[in-house]
């Protein structure tokens, strides 16, 4: 099969032909997966999810070190959960207005 696919090949072209007719098959399929990523809005999906995990991963690195402070003066140095999982102890949330269900009290 590689033998009739060389043999309808013309040989006596010359090498920039070849690597012409390379390169429009790759530039097209480029161009369709960039109107593909467009259309679906991939790019800014992207990007926005970037922009969450950024803020997530600041978020909890600041309240990973804030509640272990706060932890450590409430129970005397010892917790029920661990800092890394960023859980509160249920005499946490009671403390700060809400029940043991996780729900904010109206005061």
């Amino acid at each position: 099969m590689i033998e009739q696919i060389l043999n309808a090949i013309p040989s006596d072209q010359p090498v920039w032909v070849y690597a012409l007719a390379a390169l429009i098959p790759f530039c097209m399929l480029l161009a369709l997966r960039e109107f593909v990523c467009w259309f679906w809005k991939l790019n800014a999906l992207v990007s926005r999810l970037d922009r969450i995990e950024r803020a997530l991963l600041k978020l909890e690195s600041g309240s990973i070190e804030s509640s272990s402070s706060k932890r450590g003066k409430a129970t005397g140095g010892a917790s029920s959960t661990s800092a890394s999982e960023g859980k509160q102890s249920v005499s946490d949330k009671t403390s700060r207005g809400t029940d043991s269900s996780g729900v904010f009290k109206l005061e």
